[in-house]
Parts: structure tokens; C-alpha cells; sequence
């Protein structure tokens, strides 16, 4: 089944694609197949944090198979502007009490900028909390992959 609609990308998913050892490994695997090339997104604080934790997790210094999947289209990387910061410092405000971290405030300000309603994430927790401007919760993956 192939997902159809814009999905922005978390750092869970990319760590458990990536680790056959990870609990989440064979759901992200079968979802990041589902994803139509050219509909998948993330953004640079999400793939900084992906190499860190690869390397103080997994063990793996050199992030070449992670930005693999940028230059071979696998994931697309919006540009992020001033624009942009005005959105991420919203985000921050109206989730003070979450103690939100980059990654995560600018997957919701690239979500409204680019009108996308679907986050694949392992970070259910923050994410089941987070709505949209308007109030709607996001569509989670894999959770809400059957929905």
C-alpha cells in the first residue's frame, strides 16, 4: 500500500530503518517503502540529530549512509528561512510546557508552511500532544498507518 500524501520525517524512524536491532525497525522499514519518492521530507536539525545519535548509539561516525538518502532523492530537505524562524519561535510558545527541541518545532513550522498533516515519528508521546494552527492533530506513522 503507498502512501500518497506529503510525510515529514522524524529522527526515530531514520535510526530504526537503519538499525535491524532497533524494536521499530521492520514497521519504519515497511513504511519508508510506502512512501512515494518525492512525498518524503525532513530537515537539517532532524538529520544532525539522526548523526549524533548514530554515532553514540549505533556506533557509526561517518553519517554517509544518512545523507545516502538525501542524494538519492529518498528524502527531500526544504530550505528553511527567516520566514521560517518566525514559525519555529511559535512553535516553541504554544508548546512552552513540551519542552519541544529543534527537530521537532521545525518539522511543525515546515507542517503548516507546506501544508503536510502526516509526521512519521517513533515519538509518540510529543507528537500525540502537538496539534496543527488550526487545532487538528497530526496523522501519525506507522500508528495511523491502517487509518
Amino acid at each position: 500500500m503507498a502512501i500518497e500524501e506529503a510525510v515529514l520525517i522524524d529522527t526515530g524512524p531514520i535510526l530504526a530503518y537503519m538499525n535491524r536491532d532497533d524494536a521499530e525497525h521492520e514497521s519504519c522499514v515497511e513504511v519508508f517503502q510506502s512512501l512515494r519518492l518525492g512525498k518524503a521530507f525532513t530537515c537539517w536539525p532532524v538529520l544532525a540529530e539522526a548523526a549524533y545519535l548514530m554515532r553514540a548509539r549505533l556506533g557509526l561516525s561517518d553519517p554517509s549512509l544518512l545523507l545516502d538518502l538525501v542524494l538519492n532523492d529518498e528524502l527531500g530537505l526544504p530550505m528553511v528561512d527567516r520566514h521560517d524562524i518566525v514559525l519555529i519561535q511559535d512553535v516553541f510558545k504554544r508548546f512552552h510546557d513540551q519542552q519541544v527541541d529543534l527537530a521537532d518545532a521545525t518539522l511543525l513550522a515546515l507542517a503548516e508552511r507546506e501544508n503536510i498533516s502526516t509526521i512519521f515519528t517513533t515519538d509518540r508521546r510529543d507528537f500525540r500532544v502537538y496539534r496543527r494552527l488550526d487545532g487538528r492533530p497530526f496523522r501519525l506513522l506507522p500508528d495511523d498507518y491502517s487509518s
